[in-house]
């Protein structure tokens, strides 16, 4: 259960991100308006949260700070 929300909590964060980011909106409504689909759109969110989630894992897995 803690696997579940903590990845829709990086793919939230991602879409919260991408919406609201200046380019954002403007992008995925470009694509929505020259492909007249959103399932590019949702793709490239699945893409990105993606990336969210190793770039995290690879974060969490470096040990570069020591407990004393």
């Amino acid at each position: 259960m803690a696997i579940l929300i903590g990845m829709a909590g990086g793919m939230s964060f991602n879409l919260a991100i991408d919406f609201f980011a200046a380019a954002g909106p403007l992008t995925f409504g470009f694509l929505h308006a020259h492909l007249h689909s959103w399932t590019v759109v949702i793709g490239l969110v699945i893409i990105l949260a993606a990336g969210l989630l190793v770039a995290g894992w690879l974060v969490d897995t470096k040990d570069y700070l020591a407990a004393n």
